[in-house]
């Protein structure tokens, strides 16, 4: 049985890849994004899987994409937050203040529950296969996340594996479900100030 994903939800994960940085072979931390309904795939290049890779990885999709999903669906392990016990999660103090301003809503999945975000799963393995092979080389984490990303939207013109129609017509669907990005950070702002 498939879960059902209403549009405009966005599953996140990590993942390891080599790369070439500066000259330098290292190991790169993944953050993948997925939106299940359409199966369009984001990643972003970052040093670390902490709270602040977190939010700076996800902020580069936001800004790429010039939209904020309304919901975030973890692994229980991201950097985001912390499990404190089988049925409680610790989100970690910078995270909660990013989701605040992107008034975006994160759940975390249970432990040991794969199944529960089974797109961004796959989209490690399949972003590391067909964009990370071979090794690429760029100057910075800035300047590989923005050619991943730019690679991503070219797997948008393919087939849906399931629907028969393209990731790009049904990521629409995805968008029309999203808030417009600058909105939303103007709406934050002006939040604040009153």
């Amino acid at each position: 049985m498939e879960l059902e994903w209403r549009p405009g939800t966005m599953q996140v994960d990590f993942g390891q890849a080599r790369a070439t940085l500066a000259g330098r072979e290292v190991t790169v931390h993944c953050l993948v994004a997925t939106f299940p309904h359409s199966n369009m795939r984001y990643v972003a290049a970052m040093p670390g899987e902490n709270a602040e890779c977190v939010c700076e990885g996800l902020l580069e999709i936001f800004e790429h994409i010039g939209l904020v999903p309304s919901l975030l669906v973890f692994d229980n392990a991201t950097g985001a937050a912390h499990r404190v016990a089988w049925d409680k999660v610790s989100v970690v103090r910078v995270f909660q203040l990013f989701c605040e301003h992107h008034r975006v809503e994160a759940r975390f999945c249970n432990p040991r529950s794969g199944w529960e975000k089974g797109s961004v799963e796959n989209a490690v393995g399949f972003l590391r296969r067909n964009l990370m092979v071979p090794q690429p080389s760029a100057e910075g984490y800035r300047q590989l996340t923005r050619w991943l990303l730019s690679r991503c939207d070219e797997f948008a013109g393919r087939a849906h594996y399931r629907l028969g129609r393209t990731v790009s017509d049904l990521f629409g669907e995805d968008r029309d479900a999203m808030v417009d990005w600058l909105q939303c950070i103007r709406q934050s702002d002006e939040g604040r100030m009153t």
